[in-house]
């Protein structure tokens, strides 16, 4: 039986929709569901709704509800976060409070100042949340089902880093490749133009499936990511404005990508960037947006080889 957690249950609307997603497919088998939450009259709202959802749908699944978290851990295979800390009044405040200051919101809760305010107010509450896992079900998935969500989840990986589990282990590289599958690596540049602001995106095939690459610019570093190539033996990389080898927009300039694979596998291609072209007349500013625009500029090579391939 797999057992899933509700901390926050008494959000109706978020736990309803979940209920219903569970329990319309078979996959997680039979469901123990638990429902937490520190307010009384919505945890037995939330266990009242869950029991409407198990009936509706047919199911066998188990129902409890308690408002002792480490008691509604216990157990977990799944533990989903829907906690809105500070509820309706301090949404108010995340609009209210920058608006004052000239700076308004359509939505407040993920980006920007309101989602920066409602972050700092719900960083303590996972921080408790991530201890009780780690010491009561450190073998469950948390999953945060609410907002900031980009924060949240940058939060809980610095600081828990433990909760996030081990990717799975591909083991060795095939001794056999997929038809079609090419032996020779080659690098193929995407853009086609371009300039300091663009994204210059690196296809690599005949690599070695299921190992990661290496990723060099000459005379600017090796990228700390390493990709992973897929299983017909291709990946695909992205250098632009503040990459690992930049702090602003690319420089003017010719660059020259080397991938190193395992195997002995390497490949190289060449880019290019040349300064912005003047806006036509009538044509948009490059300062009306702050950035030139996205057909000003630089020219692109797309030139590829093959270094060596084994």
């Amino acid at each position: 039986m797999t057992t899933i957690c509700f901390v926050g249950a008494g959000s109706a609307e978020f736990t309803r929709q979940l209920l219903r997603d569970l329990l319309s497919y078979p996959d997680l088998g039979d469901l123990n569901l638990v429902m937490h939450d520190n307010d009384p009259r919505r945890l037995v709202l939330a266990e009242q709704l869950a029991q409407i959802a198990v009936a509706h749908h047919g199911s066998h699944a188990q129902v409890r509800a308690t408002s002792d978290r480490r008691a509604a851990l216990r157990g977990a295979d799944f533990v989903i976060n829907t906690v809105s800390i500070g509820g309706h009044q301090a949404t108010l405040t995340d609009f209210d409070v920058p608006e004052r200051f000239g700076v308004r919101q359509t939505i407040g809760d993920t980006l920007g100042v309101g989602g920066v305010f409602r972050g700092l107010r719900t960083f303590p509450f996972l921080h408790d949340l991530a201890r009780d896992v780690t010491e009561v079900c450190p073998q469950a998935w948390l999953l945060n089902y609410t907002n900031p969500m980009a924060m949240n989840i940058g939060y809980l990986t610095a600081t828990f880093p433990a909760l996030a589990p081990a990717p799975p282990n591909p083991g060795p590289p095939p001794t056999t490749l997929p038809s079609g599958t090419s032996t020779t690596p080659k690098l193929a540049l995407g853009q086609l133009y371009g300039d300091g602001f663009t994204v210059f995106v690196v296809h690599g095939s005949g690599f070695v499936p299921l190992t990661r690459v290496r990723v060099e610019l000459i005379g600017h570093g090796v990228a700390p990511f390493r990709p992973t190539v897929d299983h017909m033996g291709t990946f695909n990389y992205a250098i632009d404005q503040g990459h690992a080898f930049f702090t602003g927009p690319i420089p003017v300039g010719r660059y020259h990508i080397l991938v190193t694979g395992v195997r002995g596998r390497r490949a190289t291609a060449t880019f290019q960037v040349v300064p912005q072209q003047p806006s036509p007349p009538g044509g948009p500013s490059p300062s009306a947006s702050g950035r030139p625009p996205a057909s000003a500029g630089a020219q692109l090579t797309g030139r590829g080889s093959s270094v060596q391939g084994a």
